[in-house]
């Protein structure tokens, strides 16, 4: 086997990437992913732990990270379930790190807006997330979206949130010490 090929494993829900392997194609408790489905990957740095219609979930347990990449559009139901997913994705492997790479993200109602700002900012500070990142949207209509659901829940925020143009950017400033006080 070639030093420079990929291993990709299913196993527990979640997809692996590690070196010194070849890519396959496993079905393991009910889940199906073909090599198509693992190049939507924009980086194996971590794994693809779950994709929705709308959302590839990616997490690198080394970094503490969480990568949302949204991709289309999606019902209230179905983002809320994603959101919540992510959560306790967080709750359960103490990531402290939060990327939301929205470029692509579909509208997100002013009911959900709202929920957001309630349920997920205030859950991500008491899980003790350090750092939220977010790769603003094409669309104007969800950069404002976004940008509301972080201004009405600024209250709530006990971790450093920055915008971003692009998902490396992001990463990048992860990797940098926090220096922010909150109270």
């Amino acid at each position: 086997m070639r030093k420079d090929s990929l291993l990709f494993v299913v196993s527990e829900e979640r997809l692996l990437c590690g070196a010194d392997g070849e890519a396959f194609n496993i079905l393991y408790q009910k889940i199906s992913l073909s090599v198509n489905a693992l190049l939507k990957c924009e980086s194996c740095m971590g794994y693809i732990y779950k994709e929705f219609p709308f959302l590839t979930v990616e997490v690198d347990e080394e970094k503490e990270s969480l990568i949302m990449n949204w991709a289309g559009s999606f019902t209230s139901g179905q983002y809320r379930e994603a959101v919540t997913f992510c959560m306790d994705l967080v709750a359960s492997k103490g990531l402290k790190f939060w990327l939301a790479n929205s470029l692509n993200i579909g509208q997100i109602q002013p009911d959900d807006q709202r929920w957001t700002s309630k349920t997920l900012l205030p859950r991500l500070s008491e899980l003790g997330v350090k750092k939220v990142a977010i790769v603003v949207p094409e669309d104007l209509d969800s950069h404002m979206a976004i940008a509301a659901i972080m201004v009405n829940g600024k209250e709530a925020i006990k971790f450093d949130m920055h915008y971003f143009v692009k998902r490396k950017e992001a990463e990048e400033w992860f990797k940098l010490p926090d220096i922010t006080i909150h109270p």
